[in-house]
């Protein structure tokens, strides 16, 4: 009987990133539209969005916050974590929401995981890109591949 081929588990890849499991990194500019960033609802919708961020981001290790800079309102996200769980589905599920209700806005969220098999891999950063409404996955141009860019 042949044996049957299998994909290698995440846990028998050898990962350069000594323990990190889940990275994640990224910032979003709030607005309203392309033309303007409050024609006249922007303070309803970061309302709304600081009580999501204030009632669903309550891990140690994740860390996602509505701030103003300059009258400009911007959400940044940071973390490290063992895993993505619902947590990575609680950060896409922000980005969804602004590219929803603020269509003008635009950011870049990064993420790394260790046991990621399907692309981009192991081996490199996940990018997602918020502009005019949508939500792309795109390669990373920058950090990628981790080994040898950032890391031996």
């Amino acid at each position: 009987m042949a044996a049957l081929s299998r994909r290698p588990l995440a846990t028998e890849i050898d990962s350069d990133r000594r323990g990190v499991m889940y990275e994640v990194h990224g910032w979003l500019n709030l607005s309203e539209s392309t033309y303007e960033s409050d024609v006249g609802s922007l303070e309803t919708a970061v309302h709304m969005l600081r009580d999501v961020i204030e009632k669903r981001f309550v891990w140690p290790n994740i860390k996602v916050e509505l701030i103003v800079l300059n009258g400009q309102y911007m959400v940044t996200i940071a973390g490290c974590v063992n895993r993505p769980t619902v947590d990575a589905i609680a950060i896409h599920d922000l980005i969804k929401l602004v590219a929803t209700k603020l269509p003008g806005s635009w950011g870049l969220l990064y993420e790394y995981d260790s046991e990621a098999i399907e692309a981009p891999g192991f081996n490199a950063y996940q990018v997602t890109r918020i502009a005019r409404g949508r939500v792309e996955a795109q390669e990373d141009p920058f950090l990628s591949p981790i080994n040898p860019m950032i890391e031996d």
